[in-house]
């Protein structure tokens, strides 16, 4: 049977710390996170009858959803976490016999927004210096699971059109550009699993230099 909540060595034990956004709320342990993750750790119970520890999560302070058992580890992660809104966190202990102690102290954490992915380079609305160039991308924080890059003078694909692309592939180069200081444009499209996105970009083509 677990003592008192009360008792200073309870209390000890359900002290927790969360880390979301590479933001320490209490300075312990320090877990790795990305933007919309949160990792619960604390410091293990001593008791012989400990038999676990559960986790509870809600975006309302004081009130949480069904509690998730994270066994006898002393450490776990949310994932998914919604973005623009604060996650509250909250740990109790149980024993063989099933009774359940008194909820840890709460702790919080804001969830920022995923970075989007992004044109590297060029950098948008320059000049191009000739008729080739290899533009570069990178997925930022965003799980991409496939590219497609398209180049157009007309806002869309009638210059080049790369067809679908890896997660792995951030780059492409293209020959033959105009290079008679036309506006140019950049369509690089992500596919999440929520479906394909648009990224709009625009340049200008070299200026062909009269001898």
């Amino acid at each position: 049977m677990f003592h008192d909540p009360a008792c200073s060595t309870f209390r000890k034990i359900l002290i927790a710390s969360v880390f979301g956004v590479g933001v320490c709320l209490i300075p312990h342990g320090v877990q790795s996170a990305t933007s919309n993750s949160a990792t619960l750790q604390w410091a293990a119970n001593q008791e012989s009858d400990l038999a676990g520890y559960r986790v509870y999560h809600g975006t309302t302070t004081g009130s949480y959803g069904p509690s998730q058992d994270a066994g006898k580890t002393t450490t776990y992660q949310f994932t998914n976490l919604e973005s623009n809104s604060t996650h509250y966190f909250s740990i109790t202990a149980y024993d063989k016999s099933g009774n359940e102690s008194s909820p840890s102290q709460e702790v919080s954490t804001i969830i920022q927004p995923l970075a989007l992915p992004a044109l590297t380079s060029p950098e948008s609305n320059s000049t191009l210096e000739g008729s080739t160039a290899t533009f570069t991308w990178k997925p930022n924080e965003t799980p991409v699971i496939d590219w497609v890059f398209y180049w157009g003078s007309v806002g869309g694909n009638d210059l080049y059109d790369s067809g679908i692309l890896g997660s792995g592939t951030t780059n492409a180069t293209i020959t033959e550009l105009p290079t008679d200081g036309r506006q140019l444009w950049v369509q690089l499209w992500y596919k999440l699993d929520s479906g394909w996105k648009k990224l709009d970009y625009q340049f200008t083509a070299a200026a062909r230099i009269s001898s």
